[in-house]
């Protein structure tokens, strides 16, 4: 090897990286849609996401959207696997978290995909995302706030060592009241990952579980509650509630989630005598 060459991106064709990159900028739009394709092949090797993840910065509009499209169109169809916060330059991660802010949604929703898979993230980082990440969540693009919500979620660092993320909580709680079901997903999450510390939310969550039109994510309310322990005991009439309805999961979740809370077994008999008198045979035999 030339001692006088260095590579960092070791098993990349650069070259190639640069050519699909300048290719972005034909006025032909199919020989851009080619560039797309052939970028989304080589971003297959997590050692190409640093460079195309810098070209998210570039001046060129037409090279940050299509770059763009193909860091999102890979994400989508096939899943990052998880990316080691290590393998992303100091550089690359910044210009992720600057990308949350850029004018075309198509470069923000990759932006934030990216982030919500980076793994080994330390307390630093870690808080540096979340206050990147709360702006996101309140996005006028649809999928920016889910995936962002989800990211806020899916960070392994404890959130009692991370301040910032507390002041997620009233943007997650008006979240939880969007009427994209993906987005209040995120956000019941994002907020079981908080636990106790998200007791403001308990009033939201409860409304989300009293709602039988939200029949999808009733659950999810239930284990968010869950999470919140003795801090969620307002949710105990309505979790007790659940008990009566058919829905066998939702029974079982709404259980767990009141065992959780402190409620004793001698509370549950009166709701099973109910449960064996009822017409429903579902409800009797489950």
């Amino acid at each position: 090897d030339n001692p006088n060459v260095t590579t960092t991106n070791q098993g990349v064709d650069e070259a190639e990286i640069a050519r699909q990159i300048e290719q972005l900028k034909d006025d032909n739009p199919q020989n851009r849609e080619r560039a797309i394709a052939a970028l989304a092949g080589l971003v297959k090797s997590l050692s190409a996401l640093p460079p195309l993840i810098e070209a998210l910065q570039h001046e060129d509009r037409r090279v940050r959207t299509g770059v763009a499209s193909a860091l999102h169109d890979y994400g989508t169809l096939l899943g990052f696997l998880g990316i080691p916060k290590d393998r992303i330059p100091l550089a690359a991660f910044s210009t992720l978290l600057q990308a949350l802010k850029d004018e075309d949604a198509i470069v923000r929703r990759s932006a934030v995909y990216i982030i919500a898979e980076l793994k080994n993230l330390d307390i630093e980082a870690a808080q540096t995302v979340d206050t990147a990440l709360i702006p996101a969540l309140q996005d006028k693009d649809e999928l920016v706030r889910i995936r962002a919500a989800d990211a806020l979620g899916e960070i392994a660092v404890p959130p009692a060592t991370r301040p910032a993320v507390k002041a997620a909580i009233p943007a997650l709680i008006q979240a939880l009241r969007d009427e994209g079901r993906g987005n209040r997903r995120g956000a019941l999450q994002a907020l079981r990952m908080m636990g106790e510390e998200a007791k403001a939310a308990v009033p939201a969550i409860i409304e989300i579980f009293n709602d039988k039109n939200s029949a999808n994510i009733r659950g999810d309310a239930a284990d968010t509650l869950r999470s919140m322990g003795a801090e969620a005991k307002a949710a105990i009439p309505v979790l007790m509630e659940a008990l009566k309805e058919e829905n066998i999961e939702l029974r079982a979740k709404a259980t767990f989630a009141l065992v959780k809370l402190g409620v004793t077994a001698e509370a549950f008999v009166p709701i099973l005598v109910e449960a064996l008198q009822n017409n429903s045979q579902i409800l009797r035999t489950t």
